[in-house]
C-alpha cells in the first residue's frame, strides 16, 4: 500500500486538465440529421437527462434550456472523496461553454483545504478538485451535491449530446472510486 503522505493531487489535476484540453479536438457523437421534415420543425427546447444511476454517480443537468442554458455537474453517493476530475464533452458545432465555475464542495479554496481548477474550451468543460494533501483529509459526499456550473452558448439550434468522460474520483490513499455517469440530450430552439 502506498504511503498516503507521498500522494500529491496537483500533478494529477494538471495532467487531467492538459489531457482534457488536448482531447477536446475530437467532437462527441451528435445525432445525425435524418433528412426528414420533422428535423426541420422547430423543436421544443429542453434537456432529456439519461437515467440517473444508483450508487456512486456523476450526472448532468441543464437549467433554463429554452433561455440561457446553464450546465450543472452533480454527484451523489461518492462516500469519502479526496479528489475528482471529469470532462464534459459538447457538440462544438452547436454549443460553446463559458464561465465554468466550481462550487466549494470539497471545502474552501485555501492553502490547507482544497484546490479547484476549471476550463471551458472548444467542445469541452473540464473540472478538477482535490484536497490539499492527505493531512487535509477527505470529505464525505453522499447526498446529491452540485459540483460545478457553466454557461452554454447556443451556436446552432437542434439536438446536442452532453456526455461525461474521463471521470476519476479518488480517496486519500490513492484508490479509485468506481463511478457511474449520466449525460443527456439538450434541444435548443435557436442561436443566441
Amino acid at each position: 500500500m502506498r504511503d498516503p503522505r507521498l500522494f500529491s493531487p496537483q500533478p494529477l489535476l494538471v495532467l487531467l486538465l492538459v489531457a482534457g484540453a488536448a482531447c477536446g479536438e475530437a467532437s462527441p457523437p451528435s445525432a445525425p440529421d435524418s433528412g426528414l421534415a420533422s428535423d426541420l420543425q422547430p423543436a421544443t427546447p429542453g434537456f432529456a437527462a439519461d437515467p440517473r444511476p444508483g450508487g456512486a454517480a456523476l450526472y448532468l443537468g441543464v437549467e433554463d434550456p429554452g433561455g440561457s442554458p446553464r450546465l450543472e455537474l452533480w454527484a451523489s453517493g461518492l462516500g469519502a472523496v479526496f479528489g475528482l476530475a471529469a470532462r464534459v464533452a459538447l457538440d462544438p458545432a452547436r454549443l460553446g461553454a463559458a464561465n465554468a465555475k466550481p462550487t466549494t464542495w470539497l471545502g474552501p479554496e485555501a492553502p490547507k483545504e482544497a484546490r479547484y481548477l476549471t476550463l471551458a474550451a472548444e467542445g469541452i468543460i473540464v473540472l478538477g478538485a482535490a484536497r490539499r494533501g492527505p493531512a487535509a483529509g477527505e470529505r464525505q459526499l453522499d447526498a446529491p451535491t452540485l459540483l460545478a456550473t457553466a454557461e452554454l452558448v447556443v451556436r446552432a439550434a437542434g439536438r446536442s449530446r452532453l456526455e461525461l468522460r474521463e471521470v476519476q474520483v479518488r480517496r486519500a490513499d490513492g484508490s479509485f472510486v468506481p463511478v457511474a455517469v449520466a449525460g443527456g440530450e439538450l434541444t435548443t430552439g435557436g442561436a443566441r
